[in-house]
């Protein structure tokens, strides 16, 4: 499974910059094809937005991420046996 982050619910969307700040995450199958679209339960958190964010693709089980963000906490968290 595949997860971009974006501002909205379609492959035309813009791809979100901000991981744990995105509202969706769209789910891809390994064809490319769009197979379902979730809400970020962390988008308006104060705190942990990242952790709930990676969190909820995991779930989903997600192999790959496309995102623009280099935030080095995602990294990390990405990298934590699930």
């Amino acid at each position: 499974m595949i997860a971009i982050t974006s501002s909205g619910q379609t492959l035309e969307s813009n791809v979100n910059p901000r991981f744990g700040r995105s509202q969706h995450f769209l789910l891809l199958d390994e064809e490319g094809n769009l197979d379902e679209v979730v809400s970020n339960p962390g988008v308006g958190a104060q705190r942990g937005a990242g952790v709930q964010a990676a969190q909820t693709i995991a779930d989903q089980g997600v192999e790959v991420l496309i995102t623009e963000t280099s935030d080095r906490m995602l990294f990390l968290l990405y990298k934590l046996p699930v």
